[in-house]
């Protein structure tokens, strides 16, 4: 008989497990609905989520709790990918006899991994059965991979390749069910909005290390799962595009040195340009736009100083790229770990000049360019296979421009950039936006050209993919933004005849753009065109968000600068 004084045993309702999570989960939306609302009175509405930012979401904390593979509706022995935008998979689930399994995990640099490409690298290394199956996805950062991990270790899994470490971010958090059901129940993104502008944030620099201490917990963790299922591991080192992908955000114009900087450049003096840029620095040492322009100028006297300054400027931006200290830690952690290494980092800086990699590697900030691909499967090729000859090896291609693909490609990703900088009231200058159209009018300007005259079509390819379709809706409106930066782009280029002609067009569009009149002032300043520059600035109102800068280079064209 039960103790009068404790209740006995499935007494009440509480100690029902779905009972307890129920009420849990209740009471966590209701403190949530309580903050949210105590933050809205405080700070008033949080400001519009970024175009795609729902889509994000979901891809980093929804899906990724989803099963990767499921049984395919035709045939249950078969599993096949269900994940929204993977790469189409369809393979059995109890693995024939002597078949050799590999599953490519990690990010976006995974599904750049050609499957085929690689089996046949396996073939040609002594494997009888390879099978190679991608569970690659965009975005997935170490932690949503080793969700993804745990899943394909269960799957007969021989070997598992690990690409990862492009996508870390310090507030990023792990996903997590709990997350999941905030995020349905409508609260998850208001209230990260809101909280971050009330919430104190540490310093910058005590972010980025909790986050590589998060991912080389990360890795370490994956490395040793796969070691005690019995599967091989082989960690990727990535390169990073380092000389031709500028950090994110815009150039500090409202710095006189940084706007000296910009003139003299467009002048051709490259020497007062450096000198500018240097003080720059000497007064902002973390400023990373500063520390990856002076390195650019400097790339071509001194290689070795440029390559420290891009690492400088890599470590202090985004960290949606690796860096060199993180690759250092996966060369580190494959060691300790004993697993296999493929270096890519490494392996291709032959096709690069000292000051580092840049468009003959890339495609974009991160992603090789695909006549490296072969390469790509070859080096993980030879990790998986311990001592293979040497005549199996793929040598590294030629160094190429760009195809009509790829520069079509980098024109839609540069439009997308700079439809996004130009929504809302306070547009902006994208520098990566006008990177890519730079590398496009430098490699194929006509196609540019073509490009730019059909909006219709960039709406079309935009809709065609899911992370840019938020944006096609907003085309029109902000057309003129994406003339902007691409006018720039063919200013840069010593292509002053176009950039008229875009930036004509951008003002037509959106009538007294500041942003248009700043970029046509710059560019008139900087070729020695003072009354020109001075016309333009003159149409920019005092309290435009480039009056700044504006006001500075009124006073650099009379003579007035303090």
């Amino acid at each position: 008989m039960a103790s009068p004084c404790r209740p006995a045993p499935y007494a009440t309702p509480w100690r029902s497990k779905a009972a307890l999570a129920a009420a849990s989960g209740a009471l966590a939306l209701a403190l949530l609905a309580s903050a949210e609302l105590a933050l809205r009175i405080r700070l008033g509405p949080p400001p519009p989520p970024p175009a795609g930012a729902l889509e994000q979401e979901l891809l980093l904390h929804d899906e990724v709790l989803e099963p990767f593979f499921a049984p395919a509706s035709d045939d249950p022995a078969q599993l096949e990918s269900r994940r929204p935008r993977a790469l189409p998979e369809r393979f059995p689930r109890r693995k024939p006899p002597g078949e050799y399994r590999v599953f490519l995990i990690g990010e976006s640099s995974a599904m750049r991994v050609d499957r085929a490409v690689l089996a046949a690298a396996l073939l040609a290394r002594g494997v009888a059965r390879p099978r190679v199956v991608s569970a690659g996805m965009g975005a997935y950062d170490a932690a949503r991979t080793k969700v993804v991990l745990d899943e394909v270790l269960g799957l007969e899994a021989d070997a598992v390749v690990l690409l990862s470490g492009h996508n870390e971010h310090p507030m990023l958090p792990p996903p997590s069910r709990l997350g999941r059901r905030l995020r349905q129940a409508g609260a998850r993104l208001q209230l990260v909005r809101l909280g971050a502008r009330a919430l104190p944030r540490p310093s910058d620099g005590a972010l980025r290390a909790r986050m590589e201490r998060r991912f080389i917990a990360a890795v370490r963790a994956m490395l040793r799962r796969a070691r005690r299922r019995g599967a091989a591991a082989v960690v990727c080192v990535l390169p990073a595009n380092l000389r031709d992908w500028p950090p994110a955000g815009e150039l500090p114009l409202d710095d006189a040195d940084f706007l000296r900087a910009v003139l003299a450049l467009r002048a051709g003096r490259s020497g007062e340009a450096r000198e500018a840029l240097e003080r720059f620095v000497a007064r902002r040492p973390d400023d990373a736009m500063g520390l990856y322009h002076l390195a650019r100028l400097r790339s071509a006297r001194d290689p070795e100083l440029a390559a420290e300054g891009f690492a400088a400027a890599l470590a202090r931006d985004n960290p949606d790229r690796t860096t060199p200290a993180r690759n250092a830690a996966l060369r580190r952690l494959a060691a300790e770990e004993a697993a296999g290494l493929a270096d890519l980092e490494a392996a291709w800086r032959p096709l690069s000049p000292a000051s580092g990699p840049g468009w003959e590697a890339f495609s974009d900030g991160t992603h090789w360019r695909p006549d490296l691909g072969a390469s790509a499967a070859s080096l993980i090729a030879d990790a998986l296979v311990k001592d293979a000859p040497a005549s199996t090896r793929t040598p590294l291609p030629a160094p190429a421009g760009p195809d009509a693909r790829e520069s079509l490609a980098l024109a839609l990703a540069a439009a997308a950039e700079a439809l996004q900088a130009s929504r809302g009231p306070s547009s902006r200058l994208s520098e990566r936006a006008v990177a890519m159209f730079q590398h496009a009018a430098q490699s194929d300007p006509a196609a540019l050209r073509a490009f730019l005259a059909d909006p219709r079509s960039v709406e079309r390819r935009l809709e065609e993919n899911r992370w840019s379709a938020p944006l096609a809706s907003g085309l029109a409106p902000c057309w003129w933004g994406v003339l902007a930066h691409a006018g720039e782009a063919f200013a840069r280029a010593g292509r002053s005849a176009d950039a008229s002609r875009l930036w004509a067009e951008a003002a037509r569009l959106n009538a007294g753009s500041p942003l248009v009149k700043l970029l046509t002032a710059i560019d008139h300043a900087g070729r020695g065109r003072a009354s020109e520059a001075l016309d333009a600035l003159e149409s920019i109102p005092p309290g435009a968000r480039e009056s700044a800068v504006a006001d500075l280079l009124r006073e650099r064209l009379t003579g007035t600068e303090r």
